[in-house]
Order: structure tokens, then C-alpha cells, then sequence
């Protein structure tokens, strides 16, 4: 990671936890920030769609697929040049830099308190390919071979299977995704907020 500007992927909970938060901003990676989150700017390319985030919740598309989608819009975002230094912002127009923190909401790998994997764990390949270096959960990731994420200093793949996520499936049934949510770009945050949703990643 030589060279590279640094993010941290970890949780608000994680603040005082030694290696997880950078000493630079923090920036929100949920959809839609819960009140004592919403001091810190969102960023928009960091977190997954409305649509797919419900839809998981609601059952009417899997885990597997839930990645899939995840990493689908990452993809095209990443190609977009959007996650890139330089490109990579907040909603407010901060743009992120070395030693800045993504957070989301929800709890570490090994806590009593996790139910469910966070998307930052699959988020982290895509920072890495943008040209950043990624500390996730206090560990560092790098970049190998075929643009495969790897554990710094290692040898050893990062596979987010490890922390609970399935392997990706992208095919959602035909239709799903109008039929479901609805369009997902320029959502209303303020509208999701009143009724309660999306406040996880």
C-alpha cells in the first residue's frame, strides 16, 4: 500500500478501537444516517441501493443476490471513475482523502451483537482497484495479482466468506428490480428517513 492514500472501513462503535478509525474526517457509508450518525457527511457511492437494500430485508431476493447487486452498481461506479482519489465525496461536496474513515452501522466480525454481514466488507476490492489503500476492521488489504483483494504483508486472499457473505450471484429475477423499488438515483433520503428505512448498509 505504499504511496496510496489510506481509508479505514470500520463502525461508529469501532471509534476508540486502536487501527479501525484513521486520524483524518469520518464519512457515513449507510443509506440513509440514523440521528447521532448524521454529524459525519454521507457518501454517495459508498452505500447500496434503497431498492436492494429493502428487497433483502423483505426476502424477495437473497443474500447471494444482494451481493450480487451490490457489486454490480460498485462495478459500473468504479468504471465511472467515481470511487477514485480525488472523485471519491460526500454528499456536501467533501472530498475524501488519505487517512479518512468510512463508517457504517453495523457491528464488527466476532461481536455478540452482529446479526448480519456489512456491506463495506465487499465494498473493499472496489477501493482497492480505485487506487486506494484499505484498512478494513483495523486490517490492512492490498491489491495482488488479476486485481485480487489480498491481506497486506501476506499471502493470504481476503474473502469476504469469511465474515458471513455468501458468494456472489448477480441474477435477479426479470423485472424485479422496476417492479420492486423503483428507480433508485435521486431517491428521496429525507422521505426514507421519516418512515424509518434504510439506516443500515
Amino acid at each position: 500500500m505504499t504511496g496510496l492514500p489510506l481509508l479505514y472501513l470500520s463502525s461508529l462503535a469501532c471509534l476508540r478501537t486502536p487501527g479501525h478509525h484513521g486520524p483524518g474526517r469520518r464519512f457515513c457509508a449507510t443509506a440513509a444516517p440514523r440521528a447521532w450518525e448524521r454529524d459525519a457527511e454521507r457518501v454517495r457511492h459508498a452505500h447500496v441501493d434503497f431498492w436492494a437494500l429493502h428487497a433483502v430485508r423483505e426476502g424477495r431476493i437473497t443474500m447471494a443476490q444482494y451481493r450480487g447487486e451490490c457489486e454490480r452498481d460498485w462495478g459500473a461506479r468504479l468504471d465511472a471513475g467515481w470511487l477514485s482519489p480525488g472523485e471519491l465525496a460526500g454528499v456536501d461536496g467533501g472530498v475524501l482523502e488519505g487517512g479518512d474513515t468510512l463508517f457504517c452501522s453495523c457491528a464488527r466480525p466476532g461481536s455478540d451483537r452482529r446479526t448480519h454481514p456489512c456491506h463495506l466488507e465487499i465494498y473493499a476490492p472496489f477501493l482497492l482497484i480505485a487506487g486506494w489503500g484499505v484498512m478494513l476492521w483495523g486490517r490492512p488489504l492490498r491489491l495482488g495479482p488479476q486485481l485480487m483483494p489480498f491481506r497486506a504483508n501476506t499471502d493470504e486472499r481476503y474473502d469476504p466468506r469469511e465474515m458471513g457473505w455468501p458468494s456472489s450471484n448477480p441474477k435477479i429475477a426479470p423485472g424485479l428490480r422496476s417492479t420492486w423499488f423503483g428507480p433508485t438515483v435521486g431517491d428521496d433520503v429525507a422521505a426514507m428517513r421519516r418512515r424509518g428505512e434504510g439506516n443500515e448498509g
